[in-house]
């Protein structure tokens, strides 16, 4: 699998699915200021790939002209429920190396599902994407996007009802044009 190919989609897939259907009112900007930073991991081991993960985050740490990043890893962790208990230790190890108030993690996955969802469910498409990802936000700026915007916590229900009125057979055909 080659890295670039890999970069070319998952940038395609923020552009032509994420800002387009405006699941982050934020993605926009940050977007069309090229403040996102993708870095690929290609090995198979999930050890490894928390490595990786603390070494990008440490990098944005040094780079404040990087808003937020990508940590795609197509080649580990694409059983969704192996990555969702990869993700659920992910909070543990941010406490511990103290990256807590400063960084965040959210979750992709070709698979993502909501508990409590029927895995076919329109909602499980807001955090759907062509490969498992890991999206690094810094805390300061997602602080200064909630302050900004009106009534931030009616996001996720809207993004839901978009994805009702979209429907599952419009958003499967979208998602699929981001197939590897």
């Amino acid at each position: 699998m080659d890295e670039e190919q890999v970069i070319k989609v998952t940038n395609h897939w923020v552009k032509d699915f994420v800002i387009d259907l405006n699941l982050c009112p934020f993605a926009g900007q940050v977007f069309n200021e090229k403040a996102i930073h993708y870095k690929v991991c290609l090995e198979k081991e999930s050890q490894t790939l928390l490595e990786i993960l603390i070494m990008e985050i440490e990098y944005l740490r040094q780079n404040d002209s990087i808003a937020t990043g990508f940590l795609i890893h197509p080649n580990v962790l694409n059983d969704f429920s192996a990555y969702n208990q990869f993700f659920d230790n992910i909070d543990f190890v941010m406490k511990g190396l103290g990256f807590n108030g400063e960084f965040q993690i959210a979750s992709f996955h070709p698979e993502y599902q909501f508990t409590d969802t029927l895995v076919d469910a329109v909602e499980n498409f807001t955090n759907r994407s062509p490969y498992p990802m890991l999206h690094i936000l810094r805390e300061s700026l997602v602080s200064k996007a909630i302050d900004s915007y009106p009534n931030v916590e009616a996001i996720p229900q809207r993004n839901i009802q978009r994805m009702k009125k979209i429907g599952i057979k419009e958003l499967e055909s979208r998602l699929s044009q981001f197939k590897p």
